[in-house]
């Protein structure tokens, strides 16, 4: 997972160094699509522990409810059982409960998961657009829009003119 204060900011683009922004740019584009897809992968094999837990959960459920409905309704202070005193039971018992658990804690980590895969995708776009902004500053510097003003040859005379005069202190030389 990135850390944003470990992380330097990709957008800080100095246009006397596009060179080495496009040598980064593809060793960052490849470290965090890689890191993408072993998000993606972790997602993917948490929601898969998610269904096992929730498999043995029903088990556990259904061997509990077999046990209630086989136990006489007075070992669970019970007159007699109802579908609705059998659920009671059922999810009550503490291997349900500690099944549940295992069920809450599986969806918890796949959505911390999903945040993990969210931020890396978003990281990945940024460094899409990243690339954008890379070609438009070397459209920008083949343009010379990065260059020093430059006079054209009557304003070079005229400033030419300029600094003579001022280096003699404004006065004409006769």
């Amino acid at each position: 997972m990135t850390d944003n204060e470990n992380t330097p900011d990709i957008f800080d683009l100095d246009p006397n160094a596009l060179d080495a922004a496009w040598l980064d740019q593809s060793k960052l584009y490849f470290r965090h699509a890689e890191q993408l897809a072993d998000a993606r992968e972790s997602c993917e094999r948490a929601k898969s522990r998610k269904d096992v837990a929730e498999d043995e959960l029903e088990r556990i459920e259904a061997e509990v409810s077999l046990a209630v409905c086989r136990s006489k309704p007075t070992d669970h202070g019970l007159e007699k059982f109802t579908e609705d005193s059998i659920k009671a039971l059922v999810v009550t018992d503490a291997k349900v409960i500690l099944g549940q658990e295992k069920v809450y804690k599986a969806t918890a980590r796949i959505i911390e998961l999903r945040h993990d895969c969210d931020v890396l995708e978003s990281y990945v776009k940024a460094l899409d657009h990243r690339k954008e902004s890379l070609q438009d500053l070397v459209r920008l510097r083949l343009a010379n829009y990065f260059s020093d003003p430059k006079l054209l040859d009557k304003d070079r005379r005229d400033k030419e003119k300029l600094d003579a005069d001022e280096a003699f202190g404004g006065r004409k030389r006769r």
